[in-house]
């Protein structure tokens, strides 16, 4: 669902597109390597004032406001590092958030593989993120190469009704 991004906020066809990661490794890393569809960059948890990695942490999309998706999975494509449990959630505000999918104790052992995860059918939300609560012990940071959505837009749904067969009869009068 989510397009090939080149920045942040990325805007085509659809609307304006964005990106947003709480918190970042460093100021070179931006939330669009997440949705770059690129497997040589990839976004990086922050560190607290400790020196000590952010968690929990996520990676969120803003869909634009005139389209909605509806999801029916997502795909997770890990760094060296990647998380471990993790919930998808949705939201209307950005504010108040709705778990789609919870994950625990996951191995995403294979750098830079796509790691592919269904959800039951939920209504569209206007925002999705990743929210990771865990990540590989040892690691000094979570990172990620890819995370997308899979699904459809309302606007993909037709609907049709069949004509009955055989006719009914007698024929109503009008």
């Amino acid at each position: 669902i989510i397009p090939k991004m080149t920045d942040d906020t990325y805007t085509d066809g659809y609307g304006t597109w964005v990106a947003t990661v709480f918190k970042l490794w460093d100021s070179t890393d931006k939330a669009m390597y997440a949705f770059d569809r690129d497997l040589e960059t990839l976004f990086s948890t922050g560190l607290d004032e400790n020196k000590n990695p952010t968690m929990p942490c996520y990676v969120q999309i803003e869909i634009p406001s005139n389209k909605q998706f509806y999801i029916d999975g997502y795909t997770i494509v890990p760094g060296k590092s990647p998380p471990t449990t993790w919930k998808l959630q949705g939201s209307d505000d950005g504010e108040n958030w709705e778990t789609v999918d919870s994950q625990s104790n996951q191995s995403l052992d294979t750098e830079k593989s796509y790691y592919d995860y269904s959800v039951p059918l939920h209504k569209a939300y206007k925002y999705y993120r990743l929210f990771m609560t865990e990540y590989q012990s040892g690691k000094v940071r979570c990172n990620l190469y890819e995370f997308n959505l899979y699904g459809y837009s309302k606007d993909d749904v037709t609907v049709t009704y069949p004509s009955p067969s055989p006719s009914p009869s007698p024929s109503p009068d009008p």
